[in-house]
């Protein structure tokens, strides 16, 4: 990567960073490179009240677990508009911010 597209790299994934946990107001967010993949993925993984009382505080050696978990879980139509919101205000923080 050239030093120009690492800085906008850079630039893109700390401005993704505060504005989830800007967004969410949680206190913990893990950023992964997903390693596993034949192509790049950067995974933002909230650590939210209710996965801390689940799991416990917040480590990286859990995550897997904790997604395979909520893989096998029904999302509520309440939880779909909680996303959607989240989502809203994040893309609105990120193009203020970039």
């Amino acid at each position: 990567m050239r030093e120009a597209e690492y800085a906008e790299f850079s630039k893109l994934v700390r401005a993704t960073h505060h504005a989830i946990k800007d967004a969410t107001k949680i206190d913990h967010l893990t950023i992964v490179q997903e390693e596993s993949s034949t192509h790049f993925h950067l995974w933002f993984f909230p650590w939210t009240q209710d996965v801390i009382e689940r799991y416990g505080q917040p480590s990286l050696v859990k995550i897997r677990d904790i997604m395979s978990d909520y893989r096998g879980q029904q999302v509520s139509e309440r939880e779909w508009e909680e996303l959607q919101i989240s989502t809203e205000k994040i893309k609105t923080l990120l193009r203020n911010t970039l």
